[in-house]
């Protein structure tokens, strides 16, 4: 202990020990994380009684109302407001701030420095939280909100079906893992194949099953067309048909009969759910930027009428689809960088999504800042991706997707060593390690736990 000694005139050649009082205990220590930001009282212990000598040396940072008062040993500092979510503070205890009651030896200066707790993500106040949808489907709502309540928190894991709906990525995962991805991707691709002999999507079973044992579907729809009229060869490539937007959009083509009727039918698929109470994540006509923002070749046949045409088509979808009373939908567009333009607007979409291959960690969470400063209404989501960093890492340097979905490989062999073009099972792995991570067990636990609020429970 340091000892200062000093002479006073009061009693004549008198030495008074002017001892310094020393911190001995604190109720925050220096480098504390998840600091309660509810106002409470800072305690700082010293090994003898003390008086308030200057509480002006008493400070935070940032800036916050708080009472300092003393009482024996204890400093207290007691905070009047509510801290900020998530945010570095300093306590300052200035030297001289206090004093030895008995002697008036003054305290050495302290700083202590905390970070406050994360705190629950709160959405934009003009957010509404409602489906695009009017007279939802109430689970779909409620798998809405749910999904609301999960972001900025958790991510959503999913892995894609194959164009059969074959669940093989999803029981590699579950193999080599121990858990399952909880949401599944079937894509409508085939549609104009369906049904067959070889392919039904009126075949429901395979969706029912995934809600029923607790994970959440979604849907693609890449849309399959001739390649010219007549044809019987299908694509849904830009270069490869010569089917337009504007044609399809215009009565008396025959685009816009083949749009009215593969519309009937894609409805039809979708009531199928509906009545049997499943809601959808459903992302039709994904990746429609044009190459001069991607750069990519090979775009998509509902590109070809430029962003004036897609939102047509894409409200045509919409309203139609809302008469015949397809009610289960989340509805999820798909960007890129650069196509803006494109986006059909606030009241034809409820979560923004995009296709992610061969980015950095740090490359994803810039472009995820960049969507969220377009979108800030919005859930942001991965809608395929491949070629990347594990998700874990993507949310560390600040990417919060609420769900991705890798891109699957039909040529699996389902070995733990398999060479996944897009998602190695090494990948898999240190994804679904993190506890940021949903599983579809951990989701089916949650959703069975919260049905009293939420009323969201498996079938």
């Amino acid at each position: 202990m340091a000892v200062v000694l000093l002479a006073v005139g009061c009693h004549g050649d008198e030495h008074v020990e002017k001892v310094p009082p020393v911190i001995v205990g604190q109720t925050i220590v220096n480098g504390a994380e998840n600091v309660s930001a509810e106002p409470q009282t800072i305690l700082i212990l010293f090994d003898r009684d003390v008086e308030l000598r200057a509480a002006e040396l008493v400070t935070l940072s940032p800036e916050l109302p708080f009472e300092v008062e003393v009482d024996g040993p204890k400093l207290r500092i007691l905070t009047l407001e509510k801290m900020t979510y998530d945010t570095a503070y300093t306590l300052t205890i200035g030297e001289g701030a206090v004093k030895d009651k008995a002697t008036g030896g003054l305290n050495a200066a302290r700083l202590i420095g905390f970070r406050t707790e994360a705190g629950p993500y709160v959405p934009p106040s003009e957010l509404t939280m409602q489906l695009v949808t009017p007279n939802a489907l109430p689970v779909a709502q409620e798998l809405y909100t749910y999904l609301w309540d999960l972001y900025g928190h958790y991510t959503v894991s999913g892995a894609r079906s194959y164009y059969m709906w074959t669940r093989g990525e999803y029981e590699w995962v579950k193999k080599w893992t121990g858990v399952t991805p909880a949401m599944a991707v079937f894509d409508y691709n085939l549609l104009y194949r369906s049904p067959s002999t070889a392919l039904d999507y009126t075949g429901t079973t395979p969706m029912e099953q995934w809600w029923a044992e607790g994970g959440v579907v979604a849907a693609d729809w890449s849309w399959m067309v001739p390649t010219s009229e007549g044809s019987r060869q299908f694509t849904n490539l830009k270069q490869g048909t010569t089917l337009t937007v504007a044609n399809m959009l215009t009565d008396g083509t025959w685009e816009n009969d083949l749009m009215r009727a593969d519309l009937k039918e894609m409805a039809d698929m979708l009531l199928l759910l509906a009545k049997k109470n499943i809601p959808v994540v459903w992302r039709p006509l994904p990746d429609v930027a044009p190459v001069a923002t991607t750069g990519v070749t090979d775009t998509y046949w509902w590109s070809n009428g430029g962003a004036d045409g897609f939102k047509r088509l894409w409200k045509t979808m919409f309203e139609y689809f809302e008469q015949r009373g397809v009610n289960n939908l989340i509805w999820v567009w798909t960007s890129r960088t650069g196509d803006f333009e494109y986006y059909p607007g606030e009241k034809y979409v409820d979560v923004v999504c995009c296709d992610i291959f061969g980015r950095t960690a740090s490359s994803i969470a810039t472009y995820w800042e960049s969507l969220n400063e377009l979108f800030p209404h919005k859930m942001l989501a991965v809608g395929d991706c491949g070629s990347v960093p594990p998700v874990g890492d993507q949310i560390d340097c600040g990417a919060e997707w609420v769900y991705f979905t890798p891109s699957a490989d039909l040529y699996n062999d389902f070995s733990e060593s398999y060479a996944h073009p897009y998602a190695t099972m090494n990948w898999w792995q240190q994804t679904m390690a993190d506890e940021r991570i949903l599983t579809r067990e951990e989701l089916r636990r949650q959703r069975m736990a919260m049905q009293n609020s939420l009323r969201i429970a498996p079938n």
